[in-house]
């Protein structure tokens, strides 16, 4: 079964690929964490500062991520749009 996250990492001097954070559809926390290691930092994932496991759309913030976002029942990042395990950008 699949669980939608939102992750908050870390702001910091330094520009960030998302300071709204990262939508990651995924198996676990685990998976995700990996998906989001893999392709969106190619590497270290920064310091996460929060975690909302379950995430609902009603719950996203409405004039950005809301307008901005993939779909979010597969598997993968949906927020940013752009960084699906399968490369393909929806």
């Amino acid at each position: 079964m699949l669980t939608a996250y939102w992750f908050q990492i870390e702001v910091t001097d330094r520009p960030s690929k998302s300071n709204w954070g990262f939508g990651v559809t995924a198996f676990d926390r685990t998976d995700a964490e990996a998906i989001l290691r893999t392709h969106v930092f190619e590497g270290d994932v920064p310091a996460i500062t929060h975690v909302t496991e379950n995430i609902r759309f009603e719950d996203l913030e409405r004039d950005h991520v809301r307008r901005n976002m993939g779909v979010m029942v597969e598997r993968g990042v949906w927020f940013p749009k752009g960084y699906n395990p399968d490369g393909i950008i929806r």
